[in-house]
């Protein structure tokens, strides 16, 4: 994260797209949603802003930020081990699956 601050409504996060991922990003966003409304605009190639802001009486504090930040934490995670067993998940898929090519 860039940056955090306290905005009319709930708080403004600017965070860098060398550390986070768009997906990941897009994907917390999408949970957060549910319970506050959710603003993602593109500050510059490298930075989006994300404002989590109050909705139908729900009003964001600061332990709903870090909240944030930390599924957003563990969705980065999330991504990166997809990515690394990507390979060893398509062999373990390719051997459970070759009998059922084979018929």
């Amino acid at each position: 994260m860039v940056s955090c601050s306290k905005i009319l409504n709930g708080f403004a996060l600017t965070l860098d797209l060398q550390m986070y991922s768009k997906e990941s990003i897009l994907s917390v966003a999408y949970e957060f949603k549910k319970k506050f409304m959710i603003e993602v605009n593109v500050v510059s190639e490298s930075v989006l802003s994300v404002s989590i802001l109050s909705s139908n009486g729900n009003v964001p504090q600061e332990i709903d930020v870090n909240d944030f930040m930390n599924e957003l934490n563990d969705e980065e995670l999330r991504i990166e081990i997809l990515k690394r067993t990507e390979k060893i998940r398509d062999i373990i898929y390719e051997k459970a699956f070759i009998k059922i090519k084979e018929k």
